[in-house]
């Protein structure tokens, strides 16, 4: 199986899968009802961050390692500069250099956007509220935008334009090797364990093979 296929493979498995399933249940399973508590509006926003800041790592033209100046903020908008629709684009431009720190940061580490809102159902993606005289940023307009960019990056990976498939393949399987090697061995109980039998378990890698599952030697 060459490079392109396995990107592929991943993709199919990774943003497909797990990525755009679980957005799309939230999005479809959770209807919006303005005014109303449940609407999942910080938990849509955020987990597209995650995955966005994720992609953006496999995708940059140069590796944003952790730890690097604005390495979130650098990832995200790598990924959205290059797969994003244009007209998304023009919508945060204005709005570029607070963005991330604005939303995603307030969403991970403060639970509230700061000094902003999370919608859903409105027709902008993100845009200033008059009447609560807050910048907006609508969910169900970030999976939309963020789910027509995986559009982009599949037809990408399909030509493997840049060598795409070649650097998302190495980046993703050096960062599960390094976090095994981390992370793993403190975590292993020396006596018992709990089996979680019938779980669903979202797994990036199976621990008991050696060999990753897009393992770019292959």
């Amino acid at each position: 199986m060459d490079h392109t296929e396995l990107a592929q493979k991943f993709f199919e498995k990774i943003i497909d899968g797990w990525m755009l399933a679980d957005l799309e249940n939230m999005v479809t399973k959770i209807p919006a009802v303005e005014g109303a508590v449940g609407n999942c509006n910080f938990p849509i926003a955020l987990y597209i961050f995650a995955c966005i800041e994720f992609l953006g790592f496999l995708t940059s033209d140069v590796i944003i390692p952790d730890g690097a100046d604005n390495d979130t903020k650098r990832r995200i908008w790598s990924y959205m500069n290059s797969y994003f629709d244009n007209g998304f684009i023009s919508q945060l431009k204005s709005y570029e250099d607070d963005f991330v720190s604005i939303f995603r940061h307030g969403l991970a580490h403060e639970f509230f956007a700061k000094a902003a809102e999370v919608s859903r159902g409105k027709s902008l993606l993100v845009f200033y509220d008059t009447d609560l005289k807050s910048l907006v940023l609508d969910a169900d307009k970030f999976y939309e935008a963020f789910k027509f960019s995986t559009e982009n990056l599949k037809q990408v990976i399909s030509q493997n334009t840049g060598k795409i498939a070649d650097k998302m393949l190495s980046r993703y399987n050096t960062l599960q090797a390094s976090n095994f090697i981390k992370f793993l061995p403190k975590n292993v109980p020396t006596s018992t364990h709990t089996s979680l039998s019938n779980a669903s378990i979202a797994e990036p890698i199976d621990k008991n093979t050696t060999t990753l599952p897009y393992d770019p030697k292959e």
